[in-house]
């Protein structure tokens, strides 16, 4: 008799049924099928999709044609960006970048300025489509993180600005403003090869802003900031310090900084503190985030644009409301109630002329 037949014949004369090998391979067979489906959920949220083969993205961009644009991307490269080391000016020929200062070497490649280690892995290189679609789709991870905040933005688009998007991604959540003229700084080569909107695509890290000393009006940086980790928690603080720093020093006086961000609870920011290293120990890249407090954007704004005017702006939503935590993850809904993010703003505008004040002057608002 079977371990089926058995287990239905017992039921029915209310005898507990016989262990036996077969269903103890049963009970470890059901912890199997558990682990691979955990397995799954994991691959299918953080790692490369089956579909989608990784390869790196230099050996893509080789393949792809150009389109007539290189020699635009050659003059907007000589008259916007500079040397990430000496911030000097650099020199294009024939698709080199160089800088005479120091020997830096860069390349355009496909009318993208790559301005860092092309070999170098970014967690999002895998993720091209699912970043895109999770804009365009304006699902319910728009509705929270880009609706109001793009509304917001438009209302600091100028014509003829010189705008900077920090993190661009391969898609802009909003229109580019006629008469501006966007870069977009991305340490993902794919995502900056995909993204067709900004006008100068550049691959390269806010750690090193390859742009002139006071040549931007607008920044942005649509929650990129978090993205900004190192190996420990240490490195994230100096990494986003030398961000901001880099932010300061390119923007022009009467320019501004706008910041999409996302801010823990208290609690959560004291476990994530706690936490982060030996997490990032187990999980390597797969963890690029590392939420940042309201007062240590606070203090990061404070040092960068110690004469700015600050603006804090809130987006409440409703607490029962269910959306994806991520863009990456877009299978998973969840209560606001049980997000412990905000959705925050931060708005710097550096003085036309310097005044010195010993911080910058806070408003609040709530969006």
């Amino acid at each position: 008799m079977s371990v089926k037949c058995l287990r239905e014949d017992r039921r029915h004369t209310g005898v507990r049924p016989l262990k036996t090998r077969e269903t103890n391979r049963e009970k470890h067979g059901f912890w199997e099928v558990l682990r691979a489906a955990a397995r799954l959920c994991y691959n299918r949220a953080w790692e490369i999709s089956a579909n989608d083969e990784f390869v790196p993205w230099t050996k893509i961009m080789s393949d792809h044609s150009h389109d007539g644009r290189e020699a635009g991307t050659a003059h907007a490269v000589e008259k916007y960006l500079v040397c990430p080391r000496s911030r000097h000016a650099l020199v294009v020929r024939e698709g080199a970048i160089s800088c005479a200062s120091c020997g830096f070497k860069g390349r355009i490649q496909d009318n993208i300025a790559v301005m860092s280690d092309g070999n170098q892995f970014s967690f999002f290189d895998d993720k091209v489509k699912l970043m895109r679609r999770g804009i365009l789709d304006r699902g319910a991870n728009w509705r929270i993180s880009f609706e109001r905040q793009v509304a917001l933005l438009q209302r600091y688009f100028e014509p003829g600005q010189v705008i900077l998007d920090v993190g661009c991604g391969p898609h802009l959540p909003y229109e580019r403003p006629p008469g501006a003229f966007v870069i977009g700084l991305e340490p993902s080569g794919p995502s900056i090869l995909d993204n067709r909107q900004v006008d100068l695509g550049v691959c390269g890290t806010a750690a090193n802003i390859p742009l002139y000393a006071h040549s931007v009006d607008l920044a942005i940086a649509f929650y990129s900031i978090h993205h900004m980790v190192g190996r420990t928690v240490r490195e994230n603080d100096e990494i986003v310090a030398k961000a901001f720093s880099e932010l300061g020093r390119v923007i022009k006086p009467g320019g501004c900084l706008l910041v999409f961000e996302i801010a823990p609870w208290k609690m959560f920011a004291f476990l994530q503190r706690l936490l982060w290293n030996q997490v990032r120990r187990l999980l390597g890249v797969k963890l690029d985030m590392y939420f940042r407090s309201v007062k240590s954007m606070l203090e990061l704004g404070r040092v960068a644009f110690p004469d700015a005017v600050l603006e804090v702006i809130d987006f409440k939503y409703p607490l029962f409301a269910t959306f994806p935590p991520a863009l990456s993850l877009p299978w998973l809904r969840i209560p606001k109630l049980f997000y412990p993010l905000e959705m925050r703003a931060y708005k710097w505008r550096s003085p036309v002329l310097s005044a010195k004040t010993s911080a910058p002057t806070l408003e609040g608002t709530h969006v």
